[in-house]
């Protein structure tokens, strides 16, 4: 995992720094006075994550074929709020749009106050891996917008393909310490032209946020 300062990583990763704290000694003129047994508890980055789309199932964003197999979601527009199962993208058409919210916590005891500045996407080995036409295809077709909406940022608008090669730099954004949700939406949208190459196919992504501490950085 790459480190800069106190960071961590979304979903569900926590990581500790420890601090290695000397006792120190001072001499005036011939007294001497000795500071011992300091503690210093370091504090940590707890990045975790949920799906908000109002409804009491947790999991991924997005729909699946395995939890959706008529084929009506996402694009069934009166039912819009039906709970999704899965992460893998399925029963989707070319030209199709889906928003989903996620919520970024940073609760722990002793959390400190972070900001996220980085994020990526990866090939979940659920899916179709790189090098198939049909994963080709999906990753340069499937457009991804990422939005703070409370702070009118937006984070990453572009296509799959570019959020695979490692972290993205975003504007930053806090995610103060047990100070309640930043509610971050997805906007994923299949472009029209899309070809028959993906029918049939799963393609399962999952998103991961950075965060470093935001004290002295």
């Amino acid at each position: 995992m790459n480190k800069k300062k106190l960071a961590t990583m979304a979903s569900v990763s926590l990581l500790t720094v420890s601090l290695a704290i000397g006792a120190g000694t001072y001499a005036i003129f011939t007294s001497s006075a000795q500071n011992i047994n300091n503690t210093f508890a370091s504090g940590i980055i707890n990045l975790t994550q949920e799906r908000n789309m109002g409804d009491s199932i947790p999991g991924p964003m997005f729909y699946s074929s395995s939890s959706d197999p008529s084929g009506k979601f996402p694009y069934d527009k009166s039912n819009p709020l039906q709970p999704p199962g899965g992460e893998s993208i399925g029963g989707w058409a070319p030209g199709d749009t889906v928003i989903r919210a996620m919520n970024i916590y940073n609760n722990a005891s002793n959390a400190i106050d972070a900001k996220v500045t980085k994020v990526k996407a990866n090939v979940n080995t659920n899916g179709l891996q790189p090098g198939s036409p049909a994963y080709e295809h999906f990753v340069d077709n499937m457009k991804i917008k990422i939005q703070y909406p409370a702070q009118n940022k937006t984070i990453y608008d572009g296509y799959l393909r570019g959020l695979l090669n490692g972290y993205v730099n975003i504007p930053a954004f806090a995610v103060y310490a047990n100070g309640g949700a930043a509610n971050i939406t997805f906007t994923a949208q299949l472009d029209l032209d899309t070809g028959n190459v993906i029918q049939g196919q799963t393609f399962v992504f999952d998103f991961e946020f950075f965060a470093e501490q935001l004290k002295n950085n």
